[in-house]
């Protein structure tokens, strides 16, 4: 097929012809190797025949180079066309922002993803303080967010679990159980959001932090624990492994 007068691209004519004269000047460089060096028969150390394939590999090289900055070209083109068209550079914070806006119209309600963040509160009471997971803001002026986890929730009452204060004093407690599942979202050769815990207490309460592992038989093994009150606020970078 030709191409039309009026196009920028090369027919397949042109094509045609810029291969023969390819073809036909590897083969003057190797005729003009094979007077210049001894003949691969010879017992010379660099014949024509290792010259040849010195220049030949050498020619490929050249090829793969020009296709590769042919194609960077073309990628690096669309993608600023891509920019253009949509006004400016998308970063994993924009994608995120996407997808719960798209998960909230996916899932049924009962499924929908949930901000993680927690009243910490006795029943009956004004709560003590908040827990949550937040996604520390790109810029110094944006606040941080929660992050949008799926969470599958105990039937309540859940049965009482406890922790250990010492070999002789094991404390109960109760509340409701929830497990969450958090999907991240990152951009070859970008982290994606840095996530921290963050705990606050209200001013006039005071409640206790533990972070740990579910133990065996219905217990809890805390290796960190905090005393919050008074309006204090508690930010742990979290560092995260993909899985």
């Amino acid at each position: 097929l030709e191409a039309p007068k009026s196009s920028p691209v090369l027919g397949l004519g042109d094509i045609q012809n810029f291969l023969r004269l390819q073809r036909a000047t590897l083969d003057r460089r190797v005729a003009a190797i094979a007077s210049a060096f001894p003949p691969p028969s010879s017992a010379s150390l660099i014949s024509a025949a290792e010259a040849s394939l010195v220049v030949l590999a050498t020619h490929l090289q050249e090829i793969l180079q020009q296709l590769h900055d042919s194609v960077d070209c073309i990628e690096q083109m669309l993608r600023k066309q891509l920019v253009t068209a949509v006004g400016r550079e998308l970063s994993p914070r924009d994608f995120s922002k996407y997808m719960e806006y798209h998960n909230q119209k996916l899932f049924r309600p009962a499924y929908k993803p949930q901000p993680f963040c927690f009243a910490v509160r006795r029943p009956d009471h004004y709560p003590e303080g908040t827990v949550s997971i937040e996604a520390e803001p790109a810029q110094a002026a944006e606040a941080s967010v929660p992050i949008h986890t799926l969470v599958s929730s105990a039937a309540t009452p859940s049965p009482p679990m406890s922790f250990r204060l010492s070999a002789a004093t094991r404390v109960l407690f109760s509340g409701e159980r929830h497990l969450h599942a958090h999907l991240a979202h990152a951009f070859e050769g970008e982290t994606g959001d840095a996530l921290a815990l963050t705990a606050r207490a209200r001013q006039f309460s005071c409640f206790m932090l533990l972070l740990g592992a579910i133990g065996p038989n219905a217990t809890f093994e805390p290796k960190h624990a905090i005393i919050l009150q008074n309006k204090d606020e508690l930010r742990i970078p979290l560092s995260l492994e993909q899985v």
